[in-house]
């Protein structure tokens, strides 16, 4: 064995137990992010062990027919799961519905049928390879569409990770398309892997982007005395609702900051103290309640849904309606039937 081999045998072998590890821990960690965004991640990084570490398998062996399409099955798994996982984090996507599950037909069908990749296809390879690159591609507009709505920590955490299965996607894409040697694929696919895993790891010991501290314990240096936090709040909110700057879709909490005359950490404080959430959240809180008005008012009853959104604050229908379901229950089409009906009644 080569010291090549051998490297690439450590490295991978270190990647996959450590990527097991931390799939068994997310389930139950604490983080900024919801328990079922946390699931997600973890089928997703066990599947993305799976299909990495067969190349490096197939130095020393031929693989099986079963795990080698298991392995393939794993990666048309993989995209869709990034696009879920993003949702789940930046839209509050809270569970999966029974139409979500049509994502996973193709590789459904592709392990259920072996009749189809046998001997290897390459044309079919080439169809799962664009299913990944057509899924990055949304994960990555999903991202784009929700810039400056989200806690910067939180938003920078699921760029990071889309950056990273984007490299690995990549190197499958590019391997097919120019080089095709397994080798390749051990040193491509496997380096951006366990930077995957490091960046994880490193992510949890220093309580960093969706590890942060939890926010007793991260604001304990703070120099806002603790009996001036409702004080500020009232006067937070106040500036908020005077000058209705929630109907500001690119409100940051930086520019908030300047208009109370406070700093965005203080203003940060403030918010996660006293209503145990964050600004992108609570600022939500306020267009809904905006929207909500407008859904029954007799002056937007023929606005559309998605006029409605956008005069209240969001810059995306999207957003709009998952973080309506998820703090009102409906659905504004549902919520603006049943206020209807009962104005009628």
């Amino acid at each position: 064995m080569n010291i090549l081999t051998f490297t690439l045998s450590s490295v991978s072998a270190f990647g996959v137990l450590l990527s097991i590890g931390l799939a068994m821990y997310f389930p139950k960690a604490q983080t900024q992010t919801s328990k079922f965004s946390n699931i997600l991640l973890s089928i997703l990084l066990l599947t993305a062990s799976l299909r990495v570490v067969k190349p490096l398998l197939l130095v020393y062996a031929e693989l099986p027919q079963w795990l080698d399409r298991l392995a393939r099955t794993s990666m048309a798994v993989s995209a869709p799961l990034l696009l879920f996982y993003i949702l789940a984090v930046l839209e509050n996507k809270r569970d999966i519905k029974r139409l979500d599950y049509l994502h996973f037909l193709v590789p459904l069908i592709y392990l259920c049928l072996p009749f189809l990749d046998q001997p290897f296809n390459r044309t079919l390879y080439a169809f799962l390879l664009v299913q990944n690159v057509v899924y990055v591609g949304v994960s990555v507009f999903t991202i784009i569409s929700h810039h400056q709505q989200h806690h910067t920590l939180v938003y920078h955490w699921v760029v990071l990770l889309t950056v990273s299965m984007s490299m690995i996607i990549g190197c499958y894409v590019f391997a097919f398309l120019y080089d095709g040697s397994i080798f390749f694929l051990c040193r491509s696919s496997i380096f951006a892997y366990s930077s995957l895993i490091m960046l994880l790891t490193l992510s949890i010991l220093s309580k960093k982007f969706i590890f942060a501290l939890p926010k007793a314990e991260k604001y304990k240096n703070s120099k806002v005395p603790s009996e001036k936090i409702e004080e500020l709040y009232f006067r937070i909110c106040t500036t908020v609702e005077a000058q209705q700057l929630y109907l500001d879709a690119d409100l940051t909490l930086q520019k908030l900051a300047e208009m109370v005359g406070l700093t965005a950490r203080e203003i940060s404080q403030v918010i996660n103290l006293q209503t145990q959430t964050n600004f992108s959240d609570w600022i939500n809180g306020f267009r809904i309640e905006a929207a909500k008005r407008k859904i029954t008012s007799r002056e937007y009853r023929n606005q559309k849904i998605a006029a409605i959104a956008f005069d209240s604050g969001f810059n995306t229908l999207s957003s709009f309606n998952a973080t309506f379901k998820n703090k009102t229950g409906y659905t504004p089409t549902e919520y603006r039937n049943v206020n209807t009906t009962e104005n009628l009644n």
